[in-house]
Formats: structure tokens, sequence, C-alpha cells
């Protein structure tokens, strides 16, 4: 019998009297594509950040190739042979792509700079994970930066990769290629570990399945031994799950957002280019694009973090790229896709997450209202089903990437907001969350309009009431969530093949 290149064994990690793992068996074998499940707050990340040496386990041990390991840092992992991909990644913006891969490798004092290019070259092309080796990180796009992180990994010749929600900003075209990067490292007998809260991913591409509920290991199972998408999401939630959207028909109202020839210049590079688009009250609109075609860039404008060109109306009045971001009004509401730099503040409390963008709600001239934001962050934690270890105590970094989400989403839609710009907002959340997101986006496009931002075809179909599709910083084309013939149609308009 094949024995496991990892082993877990009894593995437990709390903060403070929370158990976010609790007596973990796991063995991974060798070449493997091992994929992990669970609800948001299970215990996945935390798990896998144990492996990857970024966390230490207060009870338990860690064998590799049969060998007890004890990983102090993720450095010592490294040496070892395993790397992780966070879904929040760990760059720095204000360096290089090549400068970020090779940080950390260098021994001598001159850097042999054309040596490690070529190196990263070979191993980005072999990989298809190309990308302007010349960028500096902070201009690349969320999916650029996932490829800079493996990298990374394939760079330090890490032959255990583990991947934290990996397809969750991905667009379909990416994720298939990304896809082929997952079997060919398989193919090169690395082995892969992979969270994810995408069941069809799991059927496709794992060897093996483990679900973890409320920081236990539940199971490992063989794909063959699960008969359906809908038994493996009862098993990784207790219950039964009805995936299903049930879209209200609004007459659409008054025009909320107009956009008139927004452009967006950044680096000399044009982002935005002649943006033209109209939003009314009781309407989803969705901008659907492949990562780097200047969605960010929109989201970002429309956020009133990036100047523009060009007019905006919001509720009968005009404004230029000054005016909107000196003056961002209290009624739009932005969740941002980096909700860990843009939507919150991680080494702050819920509590003072909660007034970042509605502290105009809690305060008068001299005063802050702390207890109606307690009892306003307390009221939203239970309404949206965040888990907060510490309840409203609770660092904004001591919430799993999905329940920060949801916190977020709580926190803007609570607002009454006249205009809702959400982008990518289901990103990496689990299949409940994201059935409770979308019922709520759905409710609040009864008093507000919406702007949804995404990659994800199939929940702008499920949501949206028109479809813009975004290329080279531009709108290409406007169509109703109806029209079949243009659905038929999204493959080639997001390639720009047509």
């Amino acid at each position: 019998m094949q024995e496991p290149i990892l082993r877990l064994s009894n593995i437990g990690k709390s903060f403070g009297d929370f158990w976010a793992n609790e007596n973990i068996n796991l063995d991974i074998f060798p070449g493997e594509i091992h994929a992990l499940l669970g609800e948001n707050g299970a215990g996945k990340s935390t798990l896998m950040s144990i492996i990857s040496g970024n966390y230490l386990p207060d009870k338990g041990k860690i064998y590799l190739k049969g060998k007890e390991v004890f990983f102090r840092n993720p450095k010592i992992a490294q040496d070892y042979g395993i790397g992780m991909v966070h879904q929040k990644f760990m760059l720095i913006d204000n360096l290089s792509v090549w400068e970020n891969i090779a940080l950390g490798t260098i021994s001598k004092f001159t850097i042999p700079k054309e040596e490690i290019l070529n190196k990263i070259q070979k191993i980005s092309k072999e990989s298809k994970l190309e990308v302007d080796l010349h960028k500096k990180v902070i201009n690349l796009s969320e999916g650029e930066k996932q490829k800079v992180e493996i990298l990374k990994l394939l760079y330090k010749q890490a032959k255990i990769l583990i991947f934290d929600e990996p397809t969750s900003i991905l667009t379909p075209q990416e994720i298939d290629s990304f896809f082929e990067i997952l079997l060919f490292l398989k193919k090169r007998k690395h082995t892969i570990i992979f969270i994810t809260h995408k069941l069809e991913e799991v059927f496709k591409l794992a060897d093996r399945i483990s679900i973890l509920r409320k920081g236990r290991l539940i199971a490992t199972f063989l794909p063959q031994e699960i008969r359906s998408k809908k038994e493996l999401a009862r098993l990784m939630v207790g219950r039964d799950i009805v995936f299903k959207v049930d879209k209200e028909e609004i007459q659409p109202q008054e025009t909320i957002l107009k956009l008139e020839n927004i452009s967006c210049t950044k680096e000399k590079q044009k982002k935005l280019k002649n943006i033209n688009l109209e939003i009314k009250k009781g309407e989803i609109v969705a901008i659907l694009g492949v990562s780097g075609n200047g969605q960010e860039n929109l989201a970002r404008v429309l956020g009133g973090i990036e100047d523009f060109e060009g007019r905006l109306y919001f509720q009968n009045q005009t404004y230029t790229g000054h005016t909107w971001t000196k003056n961002f009004p209290s009624s739009v509401s932005y969740i941002p896709e980096d909700r860990h730099n843009l939507g919150s503040v991680s080494e702050l409390d819920l509590e003072h997450n909660l007034i970042l963008t509605r502290l105009f709600q809690f305060s008068s001239k001299w005063f802050i209202f702390w207890d109606k934001i307690k009892e306003k962050t307390k009221i939203l934690l239970s309404n949206f089903h965040v888990k907060a270890p510490k309840g409203n105590k609770t660092l904004a970094r001591h919430l799993s990437g999905g329940n920060l989400q949801k916190f977020i989403l709580a926190r803007e839609l609570d607002k009454n907001p006249q205009l809702i710009i959400a982008e990518q907002p289901t990103q990496g959340l689990d299949i409940q969350a994201t059935e409770e997101v979308w019922h709520r986006l759905l409710a609040a496009r009864k008093k507000a309009a919406i702007l949804l931002i995404t990659g994800d075809i199939k929940e702008a179909l499920s949501l949206a009431d028109k479809i813009a599709i975004i290329f080279q910083g531009e709108i290409k084309k406007l169509f109703s969530s109806q029209n079949r013939e243009e659905i038929s149609k999204i493959g080639l308009y997001l390639t720009g093949a047509i």
C-alpha cells in the first residue's frame, strides 16, 4: 500500500476559546489532487496555513514522507517543498512580477537578473502562466496576481502545492486553462491540495475529497463514492441545499446612474475607453469580462477611488472625476473585490470596520454613538450568519475569507443605498452563502440600482436583467439576460473573437 507523502495526526488550532481545527487526522498521497471542502469558517484555510507554516498548531503532529516535521514558518515549509497560494495574495505591490517571484531566493550580493528572468520565463511558458515579468504588481488584475503566486511556488520548486479557492477570481476560459495547469503539475508528480466551494470542480479534478465541518474532519471519499453534487453539498453543510434563485419581475424605474464617455488612464495606458451605460432603479446590470479588461478600473472609478474623464450622472446630479472622488455620495454602496485591503482594515474589530463607510450614520458633530454601533454590528452578524469567534470584537483578519465577505455585504446592503456596486460579491463563498447573497441582491434591487461586476457567467445570467461585455476597456455589447442568441455568443464576446 502506498505511503502518504503528508500525514496530519490529531492537529488542533485555537484562537482564544474558539477551536478552528480539532483532532484532524488526514493523509495526503503523492501525486494526487486532493479537494478540501467545507462551509465558510469550517477551518479549511486554517488547516492549510498550518501545513504551509503560516500557523503553528496548538496540538498534534505533522509527518512528511514518514518523518515528523515542525514548520515554524513558511520558509521552513518551502525548504521541505510545500507552498501555498492564499486567498489574500502575499505580494509586494511596488515590486515587479519577477522581483516578487525571486524574492527570498537570492543569496548573492549581485542579482543575476538575466539568469532569473530566463528561469521564470521557462517555467511560465511550460505551465501556461504567462504574465509581464517587468510589470509592477500594483498594476496587475487579481487574476494576474494569482498567476504570479503560482509561479512563485514553481520557481521555489515546491512539490506539494496548496491552493485556497484558486478559481474564485477566474473566468470560465481562465478556469479551463488553470485545470490544464493542475493536470500538468500532477503529471509532473506534484501533489496538489485545493480548497474550493465549486462542486463541479471537485468531480472534474479530485482524486480524493475530504470534508471539514465546524473544525473537524467528517470523512474522506473517492469521487465515485458520492452520487451527486446535491449529496456532496449535504455532506458539506450537514443538511440539504436547494440551489435555486427565483428572480421576481420588477419594472425598471427612474435612472439612478448614467455614465457618459467615461475614460480612465493609468501609467499612460487607457484602462477605460468611452464607457456609456445607464442603470435604473429595480435593475441589475452585470459587467462581464475576462480579468484584466478594465472591469477592476471601472469598479474603482465608481467606488470613488480612481479619477476619470467624462461625466457621471447620479440622482440628477452631474459629477466629474474630481467631484465624484471628493464628494462620494453616502447613498452609494461599494463592495470591492479586494475585501482585505479595500473592504476592511485587518487589525480593527468588526465594530470599527462597520463605521469605515457608515460613520455619518452613527455620529454627530461631537460624538460617536458606540452603543448603537455595538447593537448594529451584533444584529448584522446574526442576520447575515457571519461566524465571528469573538463576536463584535473579532478582528477582521480573524474571519475566514467567506465570513469577511459576508460582513462587508451586511455593512453595505444595510445602508439602504440607492446604488450598489458589487464587485465579485460571491467570490470565495460556499454554496449556501452564495445563494443567500444572490437572494439579498435581488431583494435590494427593489429599492436600488445594482451594477454587478463578475467573471461568473452563471452568476450574471442568474441575477442580471442586462449584461454588458467589457473587452480591452470598452463595452463591446449590451443585451438582455433573456436573449438566448446573444447568450450563446458570450464566450466569443469575452475573448474578442467577435
